[in-house]
């Protein structure tokens, strides 16, 4: 059976993205993004955040470099990727990130705003 790496996630970059190049020229782009879930447990509604880390290549690093900044709401499409490496004790570490195919920007609306937007979720 073929499996299935496909992930979407929303939320907020938590910073600006940071742009870099490979030996070989190819852009690199990485940012964070912050994901807020809010829950109900017991009579309370609790708030969640997640925070992911987001990499993308190519073209698509560089154009979106001048348009991710801080604050801003992002839609990432992409696929789960675990880095693995050892630490300078010997420890072994992993790390979950997205490698992003489509990243889409948008300006952060008022408080206000947000507040009267519905929630398609």
């Amino acid at each position: 059976m073929k499996q299935v790496n496909i992930v979407a996630i929303s939320g907020n970059a938590t910073r600006d993205g940071e742009l870099s190049y490979t030996p070989s020229n190819m852009a690199i782009l990485k940012f964070g993004v912050a994901n807020n879930r809010s829950y109900k447990k017991g009579d309370e509604w609790v708030e969640e955040t997640t925070f992911v880390d987001v990499v993308t290549f190519g073209s698509h690093a560089e154009t979106m470099a001048k348009h991710v900044k801080k604050g801003m709401n992002v839609l990432v499409q992409g696929r789960v990727k675990e880095d693995r490496w050892e630490s300078k004790e010997g420890q072994k570490r992993s790390k979950l990130n997205i490698v992003a195919d489509c990243v889409m920007a948008f300006p952060k609306l008022p408080k206000a705003a947000e507040a009267d937007q519905d929630d398609p979720f």
